[in-house]
């Protein structure tokens, strides 16, 4: 069948650039018309070759270069190639990174599917040998290990569920024991230190609340749709710490205080994306955060010990000194 389009000549074109140092215009009209079965001039080869080097979204922004003194074209960039169109090394880079990143979720389903898609796209480019490499190498960075975490393989119904919009029914337990069977409306899905959560409002309700994935059993997606509310999860979490959202507590600010070899790694990884400096010399580091206290919050002020002090409001001070004093009598 013979066919005389654009898009063919160039991927040919693109394809003999890309396995050869130096292409003559000949040996790119030849290859064109052995694949094509069509015949055309030089001219033709010359605009294809300056479309393929306008910018983009017009042209791929090729970086084609001619030889006068072999009389033939050539990528600047060997790399180079119009399968990778619209990715940089940069680009190709983070999503190696992000594929090493998701390989500990390969194991369930979800995730593996999101993961292969990404190599697939990284397989149909021609990718520099040295990216190859990174792709392939465990020894460059090594992502946190994480634990087998029940409820994770829920995560595709769940996804599919609020696309579609449609209830969720699963059967809860509680840390408490108690056990109950509910069916949501599912908005969001939220990952917070291994563990995920989903946000959504129960049947007969009007809040929006979350469930932790590893708690629950027997979901199933139900055929029943549902007309969503307005939800910003953004807005949701602004003023929670870790996944409790609790609007019975009061939004307070918290003023801490750390010692300065501490406060640098606070600089670093912020406590809450409220935090603001208030004194930073080489005698303290003092932030505050606007937060709704929660047992996480109390939980990340626990974990710095000695390095910190809670400066106000009384409220959290008190909590604090008694959750110490508990501590202390432990070990009495």
């Amino acid at each position: 069948m013979k066919t005389n389009n654009q898009r063919g000549r160039i991927e040919i074109i693109d394809y003999e650039l890309s396995r050869k140092e130096f292409v003559s215009t000949k040996e790119l009209i030849k290859a064109i018309e052995d694949k094509l079965d069509v015949t055309f001039d030089a001219r033709t080869i010359q605009k294809d070759i300056e479309l393929m080097k306008r910018v983009s979204p017009i042209g791929y922004n090729a970086p084609i270069k001619s030889n006068p003194r072999k009389k033939a074209w050539y990528y600047e960039n060997p790399d180079f190639t119009i399968k990778a169109f619209g990715l940089s090394e940069e680009d190709v880079k983070a999503l190696i990174f992000y594929t090493k990143a998701l390989g500990q979720f390969k194991d369930h389903r979800f995730f593996n599917n999101v993961f292969s898609a990404i190599e697939k796209v990284l397989d149909n480019f021609r990718i520099a040998k040295r990216l190859k490499e990174l792709i392939s190498n465990r020894t460059i960075f090594q992502i946190e290990s994480m634990p087998t975490i029940n409820g994770i393989g829920f995560i595709e119904d769940i996804v599919v569920a609020i696309t579609n919009k449609k209830i969720i029914r699963f059967r809860y337990t509680k840390f408490d024991g108690n056990d109950s069977y509910r069916e949501l409306m599912p908005y969001h899905l939220k990952e917070d230190k291994h563990f995920w959560y989903v946000t959504g409002i129960l049947q007969g309700e009007r809040k929006f609340k979350v469930f932790a994935l590893d708690r629950m059993k027997e979901l199933s997606v139900s055929y029943e749709s549902f007309l969503p509310k307005q939800f910003n999860p953004e807005i949701y979490f602004k003023d929670s710490f870790g996944i409790t959202v609790d609007d019975q507590n009061p939004v307070l600010d918290v003023i801490l205080s750390f010692d300065p070899y501490t406060g640098n790694y606070i600089k670093t990884l912020k406590i809450h994306e409220s935090q603001k400096v208030i004194i930073d010399n080489q005698g303290e580091y003092r932030i505050s955060v606007k937060v709704r206290p929660s047992y996480e919050f109390y939980s990340k002020i626990l974990s710095y010990g000695d390095k910190v002090r809670v400066i106000s409001p009384d409220l959290i001070v008190n909590q604090i000194k008694e959750m110490l004093g508990k501590a202390y009598e432990i070990y009495e």
